[in-house]
């Protein structure tokens, strides 16, 4: 059976699920775990830090600001991939990498990107199989520093 993307089974192009910790991120995640699952894929989780700028290219946060959000969204999607690796029974010893897996089970990397998450998750998409996002972010200050981008998203 060829798939979407002309490989066939055992293919090795992910599956990425964007998360920001919100609850429909949480749903999303677990949707692409099982897909990424389903059909023998390794799964990309990744959270999109977007700076923040005033009219210019140059952030008007203090670094040690930067430092701490980036840490938070590193948070978040270690957690991610922990709820995946719970789930599946997968060896934590890739964990140093950030890259999980073991036998048939689902293979999980991490990424925090920085950008404006729209673009972002377009151009990972270009490298997907599928891309997966909640209907609903953060919100808040939250979304503002982490951001929801679903809306944004479009099927091409």
């Amino acid at each position: 059976m060829v798939g979407a993307d002309g490989s066939s089974g055992g293919s090795r192009v992910p599956i990425v699920a964007a998360v920001d910790g919100s609850d429909s991120a949480k749903v999303a995640l677990n949707w692409a775990a099982q897909a990424a699952r389903r059909e023998d894929r390794p799964l990309h989780i990744v959270t999109v830090l977007e700076p923040i700028v005033a009219g210019t290219a140059r952030p008007i946060l203090p670094p040690e600001i930067y430092d701490w959000l980036h840490e938070g969204a590193a948070r978040i999607v270690e957690q991610a991939a922990g709820t995946v690796r719970s789930t599946q029974g997968v060896d934590p010893a890739g964990a140093a990498t950030g890259t999980y897996g073991a036998g048939n089970d689902v293979i999980v990397t991490t990424e925090v990107a920085i950008g404006n998450p729209a673009p972002v998750l377009r151009e990972l998409s270009s490298r997907a199989h599928s891309i997966v996002v909640g209907s609903r972010g953060v919100g808040g200050v939250k979304g503002l520093l982490l951001g929801s981008v679903s809306a944004h998203l479009h099927i091409g």
